[in-house]
């Protein structure tokens, strides 16, 4: 009795302001998790009909909850089970890939569903963005998805060995959706900042700055313009992203491109003659 007082109290504190949906989730065959990073998969897999689900407080499905009350020792997996067995999908992906709890998905025995998970971003250390991935195992079960497609090795290869999954390396899905300029058209060298605003300024670059200094001289001696596509937007924080670097590229002609939207490093890099990557995770 406790333990459910106790889950009414926390799930009324999370929905008291998220819409409450009083009908049952619609069947479909494939289910995209989290509305938030559904784009571009929901545009991709339209002519399937994908049924997309919103974890993030958007909204709530009273009929998913109530099931889940019987296991509401499990927390959030207990919802996210009891949706899905309403939906009744035959594959369930996801680009909220540092969720946990999807990685959980799979714990019942005899499942039918596969879950495939798609790296959404560049990523640090395993003990740094999924850190409950370390344990041998979760409080629900093992940890176990069918697949998981990742920019490139950098990431996947982190991932423990006690995880149960197939990594595929295919690069980033948001850049498979962009055309670029015809070689001719193109001009300078494009790089992408890795700079992470959150975090000490040691484990944003370990020790990097000579790295980056030897860009700057080389892109100064061919005479090309540098465009560094930065990781923030330019009013965070007086941008110390910009006076990061400019304590590196001196010597070079180049300019911190500013983040105001998702895709703006894609369209950033669609005109330049070679992209440079910090790590070889981004693709």
């Amino acid at each position: 009795m406790k333990a459910f007082l106790q889950f009414l109290q926390r799930a009324f504190k999370y929905f008291r302001n998220t819409k409450r949906v009083w009908r049952r989730p619609s069947r479909a065959s494939l289910l995209i998790i989290d509305r938030g990073t559904a784009s571009p998969l929901d545009e991709m897999f339209a002519h399937h009909n994908p049924h997309i689900m919103e974890i993030r407080g958007e909204s709530v499905n009273m009929f998913a909850l109530l099931r889940a009350l019987p296991k509401i020792h499990l927390g959030a997996v207990a919802y996210l089970e009891a949706y899905i067995d309403f939906v009744k999908p035959k594959l369930i992906l996801s680009r909220t890939d540092n969720n946990h709890t999807l990685w959980q998905l799979k714990r019942r025995p005899n499942v039918t569903y596969k879950v495939a998970l798609i790296q959404n971003g560049w990523r640090l250390t395993v003990d740094f963005e999924i850190p409950a991935l370390l344990s041998s195992t979760s409080s629900c079960g093992d940890w176990e998805i069918d697949r998981l497609f990742a920019f490139g090795s950098a990431w996947a290869t982190q991932i423990p060995k006690h995880v149960r999954l197939k990594a595929e390396l295919n690069g980033s899905s948001k850049a498979n959706e962009f055309l670029f300029s015809r070689e001719s058209e193109r001009s300078g060298v494009g790089f992408i900042s890795s700079y992470r605003p959150t975090i000490g300024k040691s484990q944003n670059y370990l020790d990097v700055s000579v790295h980056y200094q030897y860009l700057d001289r080389k892109v100064a001696d061919v005479r090309r313009d540098l465009i560094i596509v930065a990781n923030t937007k330019k009013s965070e924080s007086e941008w110390a992203e910009l006076n990061y670097y400019s304590e590196s590229f001196v010597k070079s002609k180049w300019t911190l491109s500013s983040r105001d939207f998702s895709s703006s490093s894609y369209q950033k890099l669609q005109n330049v003659e070679c992209v440079i990557v910090e790590s070889s995770s981004l693709g």
